[in-house]
């Protein structure tokens, strides 16, 4: 005869080896461990995986509301601390690429490019001249000689003493109007360069699996 002995079966917390729930690590494995589950943001059962749910919460998303909620999403990411480490609102961000704006970019110069100045206001200047003289003084001749050059005609001048005549120095007087207002239009565009390109931030890299431990609420599961 045989006696029928019940056997029950405990899970041995990996928590009491110095992981907990909810431990996210990096895997290089493609077979999940037993009770751990992708990184993936996958919406997961609320009640087959309670322990997990009892650790992470709503966290990394609520699921459908009511039956599951959302595992980590760690595809194309990686980790970063938050400023709170006693927080409980994870949040997603950063990009692969980023697109420089103007103010961003260094001081630099640009070439004259197809830059042209139209031609406007047809104007003119009138000059007013109201005559003029030319100053100076003549040149000294003996007495009783006779002038020679420019300075006189011929004569027959006094006996007398050396000297000389000045001649007034004047202005001419001439006056330049100003009319013709007027201005010139630029138009045109300095030449450019460059295409917009985006830039890629992403440091190097090594891509690796993250997997977060589930508790013994159930055996692993894909994600």
């Amino acid at each position: 005869m045989f006696e029928l002995i019940e056997v029950q079966a405990y899970c041995v917390l990996p928590s009491f080896f110095g992981v907990p729930v909810g431990t996210i690590v990096s895997f290089g494995g493609q077979v999940l461990p037993s009770r751990w589950l992708w990184c993936n943001g996958s919406a997961i059962s609320r009640t087959t995986y309670s322990d997990l749910y009892a650790a992470i919460g709503d966290s990394f998303g609520a699921g459908d509301g009511s039956d599951t909620f959302n595992l980590p999403n760690l595809v194309d990411k990686f980790p970063l601390g938050q400023s709170s480490m006693l927080g409980s609102s994870f949040s997603i961000g950063g990009t692969n690429t980023i697109t420089l704006m103007t103010n961003q970019l260094p001081k630099h110069t640009h070439g004259s490019g197809s830059i042209t100045v139209s031609s406007a206001g047809v104007h003119s200047h009138t000059i007013k001249d109201p005559g003029h003289n030319h100053g100076g003084w003549t040149g000294t001749v003996p007495g009783g000689a006779s002038s020679s050059g420019t300075l006189a005609t011929r004569g027959i001048f006094p006996s007398d003493n050396n000297h000389r005549h000045s001649i007034p120095m004047g202005s001419t007087g001439i006056t330049l109007n100003e009319d013709g207002l007027h201005s010139h239009t630029v138009s045109g565009s300095t030449s450019s360069t460059g295409n917009g390109d985006q830039i890629s931030i992403m440091p190097p890299y090594q891509t690796v699996n993250f997997i977060i431990y589930t508790g013994c609420g159930a055996l692993n599961e894909a994600g």
